[in-house]
């Protein structure tokens, strides 16, 4: 193990944390983007297809496919 901390080794972390701050400001605006686009539009806990407990035909998903937005 080294005796001393290199002034790069500090200045690459340094750097990290503002790039990271960076990336978590940019995701939350695209997050933030796509809400106000479709918050009206699309109910995220309406037909949660994950959860289906019954077996779909071919047909049913055709038709929920099929329906209009």
């Amino acid at each position: 193990m080294p005796d001393t901390i290199e002034d790069d080794w500090i200045e690459s972390v340094e750097e990290l944390e503002e790039r990271m701050d960076e990336y978590i400001h940019l995701r939350d605006q695209a997050h933030n983007a796509f809400e106000v686009r479709y918050h009206e539009t699309i109910d995220p806990d309406k037909d949660r297809w994950e959860l289906c407990s019954r077996v779909l035909s071919r047909r049913d998903i055709v038709d929920r496919l099929s329906a209009p937005w």
